[in-house]
């Protein structure tokens, strides 16, 4: 990647942009995916951003980002498992990322293996455009502020125009920005 990266999309920001998520690492946490926040320039130092992906020598606006990661796949094969009420293969596929925070207590029943898998989520794929789906795969709002709270589940991507105007008769998704009120 280059003009995409992500090291240039947030330093494009001068590397202020918020990441709400950093909540998710407690002062002090030996969970080592803390370190994967940063700071690349000493001249801002209230500038943290990203590093997962610290670039090409020479470039930080050039990385090599991977397309998939085994820490994805073992994350959706543990809430896969969980779902099927399979705790002792949700554990052991949530136990793949979850053994970076040394301090981490893995529970014995499905509502805390749900609580830690979420948890685990954010912490591993942070940065990585997985929120949006997660949040609306587990039925999941986000809090707008003084907007109230938006369910992600009542967003719709509009269908392909050549999709609807090919006569056999779809029709876009209503109440969407794309579709005539």
């Amino acid at each position: 990647l280059s003009a995409n990266a992500l090291n240039t999309l947030y330093g494009g920001y001068e590397g202020e942009t918020p990441l709400k998520r950093k909540g998710f690492f407690a002062a002090g946490t030996k969970d080592i995916r803390a370190q994967l926040i940063g700071n690349v320039e000493s001249s801002k130092p209230n500038a943290e951003q990203p590093i997962k992906w610290g670039g090409i020598p020479g470039s930080q606006a050039v990385s090599n980002i991977p397309i998939f990661r085994v820490s994805e796949v073992m994350l959706n094969l543990a809430e896969c498992y969980l779902r099927k009420g399979d705790l002792t293969n949700a554990k052991h596929f949530l136990n793949f990322t979850a053994q970076r925070d040394p301090d981490v207590v893995m529970p014995s029943d499905a509502s805390g293996l749900e609580t830690l898998l979420k948890h685990e989520r954010v912490c591993e794929l942070f940065a990585e455009g997985f929120d949006f789906y997660d949040l609306r795969r587990w039925g999941e709002t986000i809090d707008k502020g003084n907007s109230g709270r938006f369910d992600l589940g009542n967003f719709a991507y509009p269908i392909p125009s050549t999709e609807v105007n090919s006569g056999f008769g779809v029709v876009q998704n209503p109440d969407t920005f794309w579709s005539p009120k």
